[in-house]
């Protein structure tokens, strides 16, 4: 399974692919404990950064469920995923009123200090969304 991750993410200095199947297969299936899998391999295999940039582009998948799954599972990334900041506000703002609230919590796991994610913060309180306000 591990050579199927390693083709998924692609090797250091190439452009990044659309998102892998296998990736996209277990961020469909809802299956925590696989993506939990997941993201260890990533940290131990010191491929966090190539994590991040396929859970960003799972960020733009049709299905919402794979979506939620791509941007829950980002802050598990650690620091990496820092740099998807830029794409976890604009998340905060997805149709999908889960995606939404993931985005929330991403921004308070990831940059609690940061400006712009006090604002995005502050912005979900006026949604007409309880889930969203929640966050």
């Amino acid at each position: 399974m591990m050579l199927a991750w390693v083709v998924c993410l692609g090797f250091a200095g190439e452009p990044f692919p659309p998102v892998c199947p296998e990736l996209k297969s277990v961020l469909a299936s809802k299956d925590f404990d696989q993506l939990d899998h997941w993201v260890r391999e990533q940290q131990k295999s010191d491929q966090t950064d190539h994590a991040v940039a396929q859970l960003v582009r799972a960020l733009s998948e049709k299905d919402a469920a794979v979506r939620w799954m791509a941007i829950r599972t980002l802050p598990q990334l650690g620091l990496s995923a820092g740099k998807a900041m830029p794409q976890v506000l604009i998340a905060t703002k997805d149709s999908d009123s889960l995606v939404r609230w993931a985005a929330a919590e991403a921004v308070r796991k990831l940059a609690p200090s940061s400006p712009n994610a006090t604002d995005i913060i502050l912005e979900t309180l006026k949604s007409d969304d309880a889930l969203v306000r929640w966050s």
